[in-house]
């Protein structure tokens, strides 16, 4: 059986947060930052990175935790369209959730911290 590689991503217009899951382990971890106005090119620069950690890690699944709806905006909606078009071309399995469905499904409390959830999640 195939071992499942997980890239996390917390996703934003200029800053991206990654995370490599490999077992129960985390072999790396970064933020990256993608300053400048928004612009076709940006997207781009965002897949190409997203791209070198699938080549990197072998990645077979990616988690987006994306924001909630209050903070939404349509150019990260546009970001996240792109980025799940990209992975089902690649045949990488996609799971989209915001802190609060992802604490839901634990069965935690709202209050919980993020940590928390995070330990629950590589168990």
């Amino acid at each position: 059986m195939e071992s499942k590689r997980v890239l996390g991503i917390s996703l934003g217009t200029r800053k991206l947060g990654i995370a490599v899951v490999q077992g129960d382990r985390v072999p790396y971890f970064a933020s990256k930052a993608f300053f400048g106005a928004w612009s076709e090119k940006k997207p781009q620069r965002i897949i190409a990175l997203i791209d070198r950690y699938v080549s990197k890690f072998q990645i077979n699944h990616i988690a987006i935790k994306t924001p909630r709806v209050t903070v939404e905006s349509p150019k990260l909606s546009a970001l996240q369209a792109t980025i799940e078009q990209w992975l089902n071309e690649k045949g990488i399995e996609i799971h989209t959730y915001t802190v609060a469905e992802c604490k839901q499904a634990l069965g935690l409390h709202k209050r919980s911290n993020k940590e928390k959830c995070m330990r629950l999640l590589v168990e």
